[in-house]
């Protein structure tokens, strides 16, 4: 498999973020296949997650669907329940919302987030 592996910085927070683009055309990549490229070990944890780049820019999305991560964890975020996302996209299961909230954990953790600090 030939991967490009994209590194970027946010020009306003400097955070980085990552991708990496299949360029072998086998099949797409699944987050965990990515981390385990790019050395971080995440055993399978994430195999409702993927990212390929002709979908949705290469965003994490829920098992090649055209919904982002990012959306359902906003939606939990917001209040809705479990319930209430699995009604407002019926082709998700309640496995790929706690998938995702896991995937986001994963993401935040053991990184510095620079946030307000209270006066």
């Amino acid at each position: 498999m030939q991967l490009k592996l994209f590194v970027m910085q946010s020009s306003e927070t400097g955070n980085l973020s990552s991708s990496a683009e299949n360029v072998s055309g086998r099949r797409p990549l699944t987050h965990a296949g990515i981390c385990s490229i790019i050395g971080v070990e995440v055993s399978g944890m994430f195999d409702r997650i993927t990212a390929e780049p002709d979908k949705m820019g290469g965003v994490p999305c829920i098992r090649g669907l055209r919904i982002p991560v990012s959306t359902v964890v906003g939606m939990i975020a917001d209040g809705m329940t479990t319930d209430e996302v699995l009604r407002a996209y019926p082709d998700l299961e309640a496995d790929d919302i706690a998938q995702a909230l896991r995937y986001a954990a994963f993401l935040t953790k053991d990184r510095e987030v620079e946030l307000a600090h209270p006066r």
